[in-house]
């Protein structure tokens, strides 16, 4: 009965260890998914800002060409 409530220590050990294992690999997963996904957020913004100014750019471009005498 004492084996069940108080585990040796290299069980214990063991124990200790697997669990912080499994802890540290589930958080780097996570971080590195975090990661890819801001990484895919942020080229998102820098394709919507280019997309953005290029479309600034042509509406300028049309409002000159629509300002300039024939």
């Amino acid at each position: 009965m004492e084996l069940l409530f108080f585990p040796s220590l290299k069980q214990e050990e063991r124990l200790h260890r697997w669990f912080f294992h499994e802890v540290y690999a589930k958080f780097y997963i996570l971080g590195k998914s975090l990661l890819h996904l801001a990484s895919i957020g942020h080229q998102q913004l820098k394709s919507k800002r280019k997309h953005r100014l290029s479309l600034q750019l042509v509406s300028r471009q049309l409002s000159d060409v629509a300002k300039t005498p024939d």
